[in-house]
């Protein structure tokens, strides 16, 4: 391989810039397959985006929850982002393994709510997001899950966190952290793990250079899909 492209989803257009570029191989955050292939009909989506990736020879490898747990990984990005000090995984992988699922820290200094929208819709390149819950609330411990983190509500709200940023969140998870005072913030799945591409790329590149790998690194980041436009605010 010396040609490598680097994309959040292994999607056609995704192959098509593989080929276009003469690459080889593809690597993605989220896999192709997530559940077992019951039909090899060829006229089904992923049987037939299987088949091109064979007929076209390039080579597809997914990072998936290794990635999101890694360290730094996705959620490690969004962390960084708000300037999060001592970090810990939400989800360890193990009893004090600094990996694991999701971060939670501090805020250099008590917040509004609002502002870290404000930060975060900055540094994502968002117009909006939702926010379940007072803006104008102060936080300062607050917890980050890069795709959809909503099935972490409970060791979120374990850790301490006063809000808690990730994407797709829930109705009824919404519901929850109102009647617990837990501020929730949904910046969308494709927003809060799109950042992990370019830095990736950078960091893959950068690691070929050390070993005198002649590989060329393409990060390759489509326009997202359009954003939810709500807000549910509690009492």
């Amino acid at each position: 391989v010396d040609r490598l492209v680097i994309s959040l989803d292994p999607t056609p257009r995704a192959l098509d810039t593989a080929v276009r570029h003469g690459a080889r191989m593809l690597l993605t955050h989220h896999p192709l397959i997530f559940h077992p292939i019951r039909s090899l009909d060829l006229r089904s989506y992923i049987p037939g985006l299987v088949a091109r990736f064979i007929q076209e020879g390039v080579t597809l490898y997914a990072a998936h929850t290794n990635l999101d747990s890694s360290e730094p990984g996705v959620s490690t990005l969004l962390a960084r982002m708000l300037h999060l000090q001592e970090t810990i995984p939400i989800v360890p992988s193990k009893p004090g393994e600094t990996t694991g699922l999701g971060r939670v820290g501090r805020l250099p200094a008590p917040t509004r709510v609002e502002e870290v929208a404000s930060t975060l819709c900055r540094a994502l390149g968002l117009e909006r997001l939702g926010v379940v819950g007072d803006p104008q609330a102060e936080v300062e411990v607050v917890a980050v899950c890069g795709g959809s983190g909503s099935s972490l509500l409970k060791q979120v709200v374990e850790a301490g966190a006063q809000l808690y940023i990730t994407g797709e969140i829930k109705h009824s998870d919404a519901l929850e952290a109102l009647g617990r005072g837990v501020v929730l913030m949904d910046a969308g799945h494709f927003a809060t793990e799109a950042p992990i591409v370019p830095f990736l790329a950078q960091l893959l590149q950068d690691r070929a250079a050390e070993r005198g790998w002649s590989l060329h690194v393409i990060p390759d980041l489509p326009p997202g899909p359009p954003m939810r436009d709500w807000n549910f605010t509690g009492p």
